[in-house]
């Protein structure tokens, strides 16, 4: 793991024990990434090149009981969210969060509500993303 990586999951995990006291079950992460060419064409079947970064965003988070969702992000706050509900009722940087949430279940298996914390390296306004 690069020392980004380590970083930002140190940082989502030291919150989480911080918020929850006890340790997460699960510690996920994703590189940054830019794309060098082909912005916002990849959906339509034109050309992109995007490269990973070593600046990682990561999530600590334990599953639990029910639909609801409470997620802290260093750089945001506090979000609860609904994941039965069908329009986010929450702040705006935790409805990309919900989303993904939401979508991720299939008819009859419902997708498991979880509470955690965000952590990142990836430069908030520098044209950059961390899917």
């Amino acid at each position: 793991m690069a020392a980004a990586a380590e970083k930002a999951i140190d940082r989502a995990r030291r919150a989480f024990v911080e918020r929850y006291g006890t340790e997460p079950r699960h510690l996920v992460s994703a590189p940054g990434r830019v794309n060098l060419i082909g912005e916002h064409t990849d959906y339509q079947d034109g050309f992109v090149l995007p490269i990973a970064l070593r600046e990682r965003t990561a999530i600590a988070l334990d599953p639990v009981d029910g639909s609801t969702c409470t997620v802290w992000s260093e750089g945001f706050d506090t979000a609860t969210f609904d994941l039965d509900a069908a329009l986010p009722n929450t702040v705006e940087w935790a409805r990309y969060v919900h989303a993904m949430g939401a979508l991720l279940g299939e008819p009859g298996v419902p997708v498991r509500a979880w509470r955690g914390t965000v952590a990142t390296d990836v430069p908030i306004g520098a044209s950059l993303s961390s899917s």
